[in-house]
């Protein structure tokens, strides 16, 4: 790996670390409201000051991340838990109706994947499964495209031929000898979709329907910060800065495991 590949995926990796203890790194509780302490410039006692409400905004913004990043890893599971078996069984399968799966398939992949989260949070609300459910929709048709299209070039390979002469039934290579040369394309495409989850989390709580449940998220933040702009604008900066900064982590991530 290069010096230049060994600074950006040690620049990554530390962002993800930033927020992923932020229980520990956060100097102040971030719930903590001190009206005495309102609007407070930046200090040794509070590195980022403090918000409207006399809050500690970096404590905040890592806490905000730690949220953002468990949203993103149970979207991963999710997707990978259904979307991996969906799509290898697409790929395996040649029945009559094949072509319709394929069409059907096409049509979904056709809508851009924040029309899921639109669709999903008008029925049913804002809230953290709601986010969760409605994420993992929207990551499910490309991963199911990718893993479909990998799984019928590994059909005909040799070692699925062995497999099936030996004995073995068509779940047991379905399930346990397929995966394995497929989980690292699908890992790959879930890292450069997951700066993409990034941008929606926010986005979508900065306009008031992020996850609620008095969750700290970066739209959120920013979304308080909007009130004093005026006043002191780099409160909505900060978290703005972290979401590009997780967004370009997991860029960097999804391009150094290909």
């Amino acid at each position: 790996m290069s010096r230049t590949g060994n600074w950006r995926i040690w620049t990554a990796v530390s962002v993800l670390l930033l927020c992923a203890f932020a229980y520990w790194l956060a100097p102040h509780d971030p719930y903590a409201v001190d009206i005495g302490k309102r609007l407070l410039p930046p200090s040794a006692e509070y590195p980022f000051g403090t918000d409207s409400m006399g809050r500690c905004v970096l404590s905040r913004v890592l806490y905000g991340g730690r949220t953002t990043l468990g949203i993103v890893l149970l979207t991963w599971l999710a997707a990978l838990a259904v979307g991996l078996p969906l799509g290898i069984a697409a790929g395996f399968w040649r029945g009559r109706l094949r072509g319709l799966g394929d069409s059907l398939l096409n049509v979904l992949a056709s809508f851009p994947p924040i029309v899921y989260l639109i669709v999903w949070i008008g029925a049913w609300g804002s809230g953290m499964l709601t986010a969760i459910v409605a994420l993992t929709l929207a990551s499910l048709v490309s991963l199911v495209k990718l893993v479909k299209a990998r799984a019928e070039i590994e059909r005909d390979k040799a070692y699925v031929m062995c497999a099936a002469a030996s004995g073995a039934s068509r779940a047991r290579i379905l399930l346990r000898h397929v995966p394995p040369n497929l989980i690292r394309e699908a890992v790959v495409l879930m890292s450069l979709l997951s700066s993409d989850i990034v941008l929606m989390i926010s986005g979508f709580s900065f306009i008031g329907l992020g996850i609620g449940d008095g969750s700290i998220d970066w739209g959120a933040i920013m979304t308080d910060g909007r009130a004093v702009a005026m006043l002191r604008p780099e409160l909505m900066l900060y978290p703005l800065a972290f979401i590009f900064a997780c967004a370009f982590a997991f860029n960097v991530l999804g391009e150094e495991l290909k």
